[in-house]
């Protein structure tokens, strides 16, 4: 599902500028990775990942008509949402003027952080249903363990009843006796 987001996010946005984005996501190790969508783009276009972690750090906007790089062919917008920071939006408008009207940038902002809660929502999806896996095979587990439970019980009372029985016979032999009496203390 995180793909899919991706996707769409990439390409919706992409439209929308009429140039290029890229979303960067956190690894297991909390460090930015680039968009699989990176390795298609010459190396001089390609966004600046200092600055995409400078973004994701701080939890503001860089590059392009900010005051971080302002210079930069580049726009990079958290992506915010409810819990944390889920990575960074890097945007390379076609037209300057898709970042620079306050009322069009406000607009991408919004994205980034509509694309921020929709990670955030795919990440808690998959820690309840993790959750769920677990609590299903912890109720197989308990469920196995009072079936063989069961089914150890009833054999080990009827070992239990015969020796029990053995013992009140006053013509067992004597090794036979102690044997009985020892399986009847044993199952207590």
């Amino acid at each position: 599902q995180v793909e899919q987001v991706l996707q769409l996010a990439e390409h919706s946005l992409g439209n929308e500028v009429q140039g290029q984005a890229l979303v960067y996501l956190l690894d297991d190790d909390d460090q930015l990775q680039p968009s699989l969508r990176q390795g298609t783009l010459a190396s001089a276009d390609q966004p600046d990942l200092g600055t995409a972690r400078w973004a994701f750090d701080q939890s503001e906007p860089a590059g392009m008509f900010t005051d971080t790089l302002p210079g930069s062919a580049w726009l990079y917008l958290p992506l915010k949402a409810p819990m944390r920071t889920r990575g960074v939006l890097a945007l390379r408008p076609g037209s300057t003027r898709s970042v620079m009207l306050p009322e069009l940038r406000e607009q991408l902002e919004t994205y980034a952080r509509i694309i921020g809660q929709s990670l955030e929502r795919v990440h808690y999806v998959a820690v309840a249903q993790a959750a769920m896996v677990g609590m299903e095979s912890e109720r197989l587990r308990s469920s196995l363990l009072s079936a063989l439970s069961h089914d150890l019980r009833t054999p080990l009372a009827a070992v239990y009843g015969l020796a029990e029985t053995l013992t009140a016979m006053p013509d067992l032999p004597a090794p036979a006796h102690d044997m009985a009496v020892s399986l009847c203390q044993q199952a207590q």
